[in-house]
């Protein structure tokens, strides 16, 4: 799953640059966790050293935040270079504007280190006295206070965090049981947007519980298709289409897309079915593959540190197609530098520690 791992990054990426027809990054996402719960459900039936809740935890910590930090790190230089010239920042704009509370600040940092939270920050704003306030929806928020996070695409990231700490106490459980939980995930977001009209961003693609449901579709994946099972294969692969019909079905209830046309919004919610619904037989095609293996890990550099690479070249070049085609290119490259220089020297102390374990 290499290669559509690398693609659902890199329409990330696309969509941010504000590049013609691109496939919309927030519906990347959702494939994207899918994508993980398949994996860690896996990794939880199969890989022995995954008993130990303690060595799933640090696994997880040290596929995530290294590189994470890597890039915060870089970031935060950017940050001190445009104080130094003395230009005004989008995050000293917001943060002036906030009359913080002590409590408010350290939240704001700790969401930053360690990622929890960055999510949250995405349901509110800053009315105009400088209060913190709660905003249903960020079209309607005049400051909304998701401008503050340094790594935007890190409010995934928490939710993916979430997801590691439930997953040994869920994914070892029943299909039963998981289905239910999807279930329940779903009818979270229909009782959100038909109860409380929380339709459009945050509560669309931000909101941890009802996105839920695509995380265990994804195990499902692996439970149904995968995984050894008295059921018939015929009837599990059903079961596994009508959970993920449910699941993608529900998004059509929030302004998942910003298309105003029905044709449009079908064909992309028909895509995002279709790529979650292939996600066992795409694993099974190519686990052995080491070139779409090499393929997927440019996947998760190349989300984290794209919006910097873009963020520094507008800096110094005006924005035009042709500036941003470059910056697609230079991203890649710093992609790929990030995992010769961070990626590799962690996994490889990773599997030391697993090899240890083993031992």
């Amino acid at each position: 799953m290499g290669w559509l791992r690398f693609l659902l990054a890199f329409s990330v990426m696309w969509t941010h640059a504000d590049l013609p027809h691109g496939f919309s990054g927030d519906l990347c996402v959702t494939v994207f966790f899918a994508i993980s719960g398949f994996y860690m459900a896996l990794i939880l039936e199969e890989n022995s050293s995954y008993k130990s809740i303690k060595t799933f935890y640090i696994q997880r910590i040290l596929r995530i935040f290294p590189t994470y930090l890597f890039v915060l790190f870089l970031a935060i230089i950017f940050i001190g270079i445009q104080i130094l010239n003395g230009d005004q920042l989008i995050y000293s704009r917001y943060l002036s504007e906030l009359a913080h509370p002590v409590t408010v600040t350290i939240f704001w940092i700790a969401s930053q280190l360690f990622i929890l939270g960055q999510d949250a920050i995405c349901f509110f704003g800053i009315d105009q006295f400088g209060k913190i306030i709660f905003e249903p929806s960020l079209t309607l928020a005049s400051s909304s206070f998701s401008q503050t996070n340094i790594i935007p695409p890190a409010w995934s990231l928490s939710g993916e965090l979430f997801f590691y700490a439930l997953a040994p106490f869920v994914l070892r459980r029943s299909i039963v049981f998981i289905s239910s939980l999807l279930l329940l995930s779903v009818a979270t977001r229909l009782t959100l947007a038909n109860q409380f009209d929380f339709v459009s961003d945050p509560w669309a693609t931000r909101f941890f519980p009802s996105e839920f449901c695509f995380f265990m579709a994804g195990a499902l994946g692996y439970k149904l298709i995968t995984a050894k099972s008295e059921i018939r294969d015929g009837a599990k692969y059903l079961i596994y289409l009508l959970l993920v019909m449910v699941s993608v079905s529900a998004l059509s209830v929030t302004k998942w897309t910003h298309s105003n046309s029905k044709f449009t919004s079908f064909a992309v919610l028909f895509i995002v079915f279709v790529l979650i619904s292939v996600i066992p037989f795409l694993f099974s095609k190519t686990k052995n593959s080491r070139i779409d293996r090499q393929i997927g890990e440019i996947s998760f550099p190349l989300y984290v540190c794209h919006i910097l690479v873009f963020q520094v070249g507008h800096y110094f070049f005006r924005k035009s197609t042709m500036v941003d085609l470059s910056l697609v290119s230079v991203t890649m490259l710093f992609a790929v530098t990030i995992i010769y220089c961070v990626d590799q020297p962690i996994n490889n102390f990773r599997h030391s520690l697993l090899a240890t374990k083993n031992n």
